[in-house]
């Protein structure tokens, strides 16, 4: 059986990757797990009380460079995606939730490239 969650994503410099995932259950509390990517079997339930820290916790993963790849089904026992999910795909989201966002904004015309400012 498989539960759907909110995943992110945080690719290490040596290539390897962990993910982190929620979900609000039927009863209200709120399910944490992380692991290595693909592998998410360590797990925590939080009341309901906590979303807020919940949400802070998000945005902070974020600022880290997780990313987030959208609502994705795990199976209970292993973590493991039950179907394959493209980078950025979303599932709709289970009710009671909301995605969090950073808030980032980026100064692009601070970004240094080998392009002329003139290229469109």
């Amino acid at each position: 059986m498989s539960e759907t969650y909110q995943l992110y994503r945080y690719i290490n410099t040596d290539g390897s990757a962990k993910e982190w995932a929620w979900r609000r259950r039927a009863d209200g509390t709120l399910e944490v797990r992380w692991g290595r990517a693909g592998r998410l079997v360590q797990q925590r339930l939080y009341p309901a009380s906590h979303q807020e820290q919940l949400f802070k916790t998000i945005a902070g993963k974020i600022r880290k460079g997780y990313v987030d790849l959208g609502w994705c089904p795990l199976t209970q026992h292993t973590g493991r995606q039950t179907r394959p999910t493209a980078v950025g795909a979303t599932h709709p989201a289970p009710a009671g939730s909301r995605t969090v966002s950073s808030g980032l904004k980026l100064d692009w015309s601070r970004l240094v490239t080998d392009v002329s400012n003139d290229w469109f």
